[in-house]
């Protein structure tokens, strides 16, 4: 499986791993379904970071398809994505505009996966920091596990996606 560069939050994996263990000790044996509703649950129940107690939205799970062409890199969700907890919304400007640029290409939203640095919306739509991300990285061992190797292309959306790919200090976009 392909591993992307990012940076690990070996606490956060070892919490995460240990709570999987502990309270569904036959995860691995779970089917891929199975598996993406704990996932979703998880994150939607992560308390660990500023991000949430700054805004009180809750995180939101990246889309995660097991058939992925592409796999997209975003900072993290807007607000309207995190009043209605889901991205791609239809309800949020960017959901829409998203979905007609895939349309453009020739995608369906079960041909993708988007994964975000952050799984929270920041106040003010502030980028998310080093901290937070790294917080939000404990769940990527999941999330890749889900998402497999067979994508195709990578896309960063944004000069923090970039970033965060190939290091802090990434030229810009």
């Amino acid at each position: 499986m392909r591993k992307l560069v990012m940076y690990r939050n070996y606490a956060m994996e070892d919490k995460i791993n240990k709570f999987l263990l502990k309270k569904i000790p036959s995860f691995k044996d779970k089917s891929w379904e199975d598996k993406k509703v704990i996932y979703e649950n998880l994150v939607r129940a992560c308390r660990n970071c500023p991000l949430w107690y700054d805004t009180g939205y809750n995180a939101i799970p990246n889309v995660l398809n097991k058939d992925s062409f592409a796999l997209f890199i975003g900072r993290n969700p807007c607000k309207a994505e995190a009043m209605v907890n889901e991205i791609l919304s239809s309800e949020s400007k960017q959901g829409l505009l998203f979905k007609k640029y895939l349309s453009l290409l020739g995608l369906s939203e079960s041909e993708i996966s988007i994964l975000n640095m952050a799984c929270c919306h920041g106040k003010r739509n502030r980028p998310p920091t080093q901290s937070e991300i790294n917080t939000c990285v404990g769940f990527r061992d999941i999330e890749m596990s889900l998402i497999g190797d067979k994508y195709r292309i990578i896309f960063a959306m944004g000069n923090d996606a970039l970033r965060w790919i190939f290091g802090l200090n990434a030229p810009g976009v």
